[in-house]
């Protein structure tokens, strides 16, 4: 099961919503572009439809960061701090918390200085992940520029506000920018119920398609009586949460069928995340507030969703380590006997050595094929047959 907001857990560790505000536009001269042009494009490495980039703090070795356009500050781990010598203030009122300023951050054609970030520990994302990350860049960084990322050529510009054309705004969906965060207004279909018009931010960090507060789904009623939905219970790094399956969601000119929302009691602004981001090229305008979401050829795919009712994470630093961290009770995982805590070693033979997490997550997704998983179950080795099916 993939479907999970990381920054859900992140929230828990760094209570971000209640930092103070991200700064507003800041002047050019708070960034360059190395080439000289108005303009730096860099690859990125796609996982789990995540935006990671490799940045160098204060001119050290580059170090992977995610791109987040649904956090407002910047974070740099903690340990990854500590090893940079970046010096470390207290931060004063507020929630508290740690503070580095005056910082350099560069990626390839790009630097932006007197930089601040969030300093915190973020190893507890990574087993969620299967992924490691280092720091995120979020809004205080992106918002000075128009930020254009074409997932389907892996490729991320930053884009110099005043030379972004005009023509491009000319056919752009308005947006909102909340404390460095950019809202979007969309419709939320529901079989038989009029449209829900609701304003959601625009979350590359989220490897949701849509995740919505309990609170939100209830007192719209947004599903209709005897929709499906997965309770997925709470285990190690996992808040208890549910899936159902939305009619459809709009924008401006653009519909998608089928998405799958995430909904907790746990979640505060609802969002729309990479699973639907991936589908366009997507340019934030932060200056002009605007959004401008190009389709690729996955625009009109279906949403896929896990089918075996586990959620697998990371286990430790061993790459290929995998463990339960919870079982959906009913689903074809709970009825094979799997439980929280079991390790997974192999997928029809294969050793997960190899293996990603996102891959073997998307292993899981595949409804009606049966899959052999080789696990160590209270210190005991075992095979075990699942029979995946379909759960929303």
């Amino acid at each position: 099961m993939r479907n999970f907001s990381w920054l859900v857990a992140l929230a828990a560790m760094l209570t971000i919503h209640m930092l103070p505000a991200a700064r507003a536009q800041t002047a050019t001269t708070d960034f360059q572009f190395t080439s000289g042009l108005e303009s730096a494009t860099a690859p990125f490495t796609p996982y789990a439809n995540l935006v990671i980039v490799d940045v160098s703090v204060d001119g050290a070795q580059p170090l992977p960061f995610a791109l987040d356009t649904g956090i407002g500050q910047t974070v740099i781990d903690s340990d990854v701090a500590r090893a940079l010598g970046i010096a470390v203030l207290v931060r004063h009122g507020g929630c508290g918390g740690r503070i580095a300023n005056d910082l350099t951050l560069a990626w390839r054609g790009v630097r932006v200085y007197n930089e601040s970030a969030d300093i915190a520990p973020l190893s507890a994302l990574w087993p969620v992940l299967g992924v490691r990350i280092d720091g995120i860049i979020g809004g205080d960084v992106l918002s000075r520029f128009v930020v254009r990322i074409d997932y389907a050529r892996r490729a991320v510009t930053l884009i110099d506000p005043a030379g972004y054309p005009p023509a491009e705004r000319g056919r752009s969906i308005p947006i909102v920018i909340r404390d460095g965060e950019p809202f979007v207004a969309c419709a939320l279909g529901s079989n038989g119920k009029p449209p829900i018009v609701a304003s959601l931010k625009i979350d590359t960090g989220s490897i949701d398609a849509v995740s919505l507060a309990s609170s939100f789904v209830r007192a719209h009623g947004l599903f209709p009586a005897g929709a499906k939905h997965v309770a997925v219970p709470a285990g190690a790094g996992v808040d208890a949460r549910g899936y159902a399956r939305l009619a459809s969601i709009g924008f401006k000119g653009v519909t998608l069928t089928g998405p799958i929302v995430a909904y907790s009691e746990r979640t505060t602004a609802g969002a729309i995340g990479a699973r639907i981001l991936s589908r366009f090229t997507v340019d934030i305008d932060y200056a002009h507030k605007q959004l401008t979401l190009g389709p690729n050829g996955t625009v009109s795919s279906s949403f896929p969703f896990d089918a075996s009712g586990l959620y697998v994470v990371a286990a430790g630093d061993r790459a290929g380590a995998f463990r339960v961290a919870a079982v959906v009770p009913g689903s074809p995982a709970a009825d094979a006997g799997l439980r929280a805590g079991d390790a997974v070693m192999s997928v029809d033979g294969r050793k997960t050595t190899a293996m990603s997490l996102d891959k073997l997550r998307r292993l899981l997704e595949q409804t009606g094929q049966t899959t052999r998983l080789g696990i160590v179950s209270a210190g005991k080795p075992k095979q075990v047959s699942i029979r995946l099916r379909e759960l929303l």
